[in-house]
């Protein structure tokens, strides 16, 4: 989070918010597969933002395996995950990777209970 808040720069902070609109847009529509995807696709503008190709391999990695667990668990709503992103963009803009990063820590906590609780009543 350090270096993608060091490296942000004005284009990079229009990208994240294009996926954060094109996520509401999906959310509104009720496009759960469009949905996850521009999550997942957050991530890896994140990755790519560090420039750190090893970062970005194993980011990668860990969204392929992502993808395949939403495939697994099916369709469900996820409101918190757009507004975590609502609060994380103005910690990138300024900078602050300790509030990004808290913000984003939350949002996997949160993610995991889901997930989690997914697996136990999916068939």
């Amino acid at each position: 989070m350090r270096q993608a808040c060091r490296r942000a720069t004005l284009d990079t902070v229009v990208e994240l918010r294009r996926n954060v609109d094109a996520n509401a847009a999906a959310l509104a529509e009720g496009d759960s597969p469009r949905r996850a995807e521009n999550n997942i696709e957050f991530h890896g503008i994140l990755a790519r933002l560090t420039g750190n190709p090893i970062m970005m391999v194993i980011v990668n990695g860990v969204l392929d395996v992502r993808r395949g667990f939403i495939r697994t668990i099916g369709e469900y709503p996820n409101h918190h995950a757009l507004t975590s992103r609502r609060r994380f963009m103005p910690h990138v803009q300024r900078g602050d990777a300790a509030a990004a990063g808290s913000e984003m820590e939350g949002c996997f906590k949160r993610l995991q209970r889901s997930y989690l609780s997914r697996l136990k009543t999916s068939p």
